[in-house]
């Protein structure tokens, strides 16, 4: 099965302090697919933080140190490596929740898109307004067909 890891590097190479901005920016467009990210650290030296696929932690390690290698030409001092869902829960990042638009929560809830407008502007379905349209959250359009299912089962009161 494939997983996530975030790898940290630690790169033999310093940064000046107003940077060295044909450098980084060659680094990030070699490792596009993998979500880079090159920074300054006190010291002056470069670290990298890349996102890759691999079967395992060995498999992680060998791939990071083989991308950086290839695209910073330099070689890596320190190296840590860890699954992408634990570097987010150390820099406390939660999952980005799953948005519907309102045609897709019609979809899903079997109705009109002006019912699913109704809802919203009644607040018994929960979303934001972004800008004209309407981000509703995937989690909320099920619990109102669960809660529709549970009423049509039900019956009137």
């Amino acid at each position: 099965m494939t997983t996530h890891y975030n790898a940290t590097m630690l790169l033999d190479r310093r940064i000046p302090a107003r940077g060295d901005h044909e450098w980084t920016d060659r680094v990030i467009e070699a490792l596009a697919g993998f979500g880079p990210v090159v920074s300054r650290l006190s010291t002056g030296q470069a670290e990298l933080i890349i996102t890759v696929p691999a079967d395992n932690l060995r498999g992680a390690i060998t791939t990071a140190l083989a991308l950086a290698r290839d695209a910073t030409g330099v070689e890596a001092l320190g190296l840590e490596v860890i699954t992408t869902a634990e570097f987010d829960r150390r820099e406390g990042l939660a999952p980005m929740p799953e948005l519907l638009s309102v045609t897709q929560a019609a979809t899903r809830l079997g109705v009109s898109r002006q019912a699913v407008l109704q809802r919203l502007d009644a607040g018994t379905l929960s979303g934001e307004r972004v800008g004209a349209t309407w981000a509703i959250p995937a989690a909320a359009v099920e619990l109102l067909a669960a809660s529709q299912a549970r009423a049509s089962v039900e019956g009137p009161a």
